[in-house]
């Protein structure tokens, strides 16, 4: 019974740790301003009607993804 114990506490340290590395990747950026989407590209700009799509990339996120903008005037 003490082994099921530590197994299912293992196994929420580890739940606990992937949502923590997910949201601050995601969020990040609300703490560390937008210095980390200063060396982001965009590949491409579709403007429709109602929505504009932007495609981009960042090669030194992990993981993998582009989501938000940065935007100069």
């Amino acid at each position: 019974m003490e082994i099921l114990k530590k197994g299912k506490a293992a196994m929420l340290v580890v739940v606990m740790i992937v949502i923590g590395i997910f949201l601050a990747g995601r969020y990040g950026w609300k703490l560390g301003g937008f210095r980390a989407c200063q060396s982001a590209g965009i590949s491409s700009v579709t403007a429709e009607e109602n929505t504009v799509h932007i495609i981009g990339f960042y090669s030194g996120s992990f993981p993998e993804g582009f989501c938000g903008y940065y935007a100069v005037q």
